[in-house]
């Protein structure tokens, strides 16, 4: 996973998806939902050292293989598209590809789960009228 972003994945406890930020911990992984509480207090009036204070409550574990980043992708009007990685798109014409992050492009491409190249960066496909239809974790592409 990369560091920066905002991602989601399907909760432990089977209660759907969750989105915010990741935490690895121990090789299990976490979602701190967006509206948690945080507050940074002193450890004492002694010391000046800070720590972090999370309401644990909006801290969810989420199956590791199930999490994915969000794309970043805006359109023209700059109004955020919904699509994350592990996302299925599909062509006008009916074709079908999967969101995948290229590590060697440091981007979002489309990819075909049979092929081993990827097809074309995510902003050509939103260009060229490929829409969201699901994702690899609740549908096969």
């Amino acid at each position: 996973m990369r560091d920066l972003g905002k991602y989601r994945g399907l909760r432990k406890d089977g209660k759907g998806w969750v989105d915010g930020s990741l935490i690895v911990n121990y090789q299990r992984y976490y979602i701190m939902e967006d509206d948690a509480n945080m507050q940074l207090l002193r450890t004492s009036h002694l010391s000046s050292e800070l720590n972090w204070q999370i309401d644990k409550d909006n801290i969810i574990e989420v199956i590791p293989e199930t999490v994915g980043e969000l794309t970043g992708l805006v359109t023209k009007t700059n109004v955020p598209l919904d699509w994350w990685e592990g996302d299925i798109l599909k062509s006008p014409d009916g074709e079908r590809a999967i969101i995948v992050f290229n590590t060697l492009g440091a981007g979002f491409y489309i990819k075909r789960p049979q092929d081993n190249y990827f097809l074309l960066p995510i902003y050509k496909a939103w260009k060229q009228g490929w829409s969201r239809i699901g994702n690899i974790h609740e549908e096969k592409p």
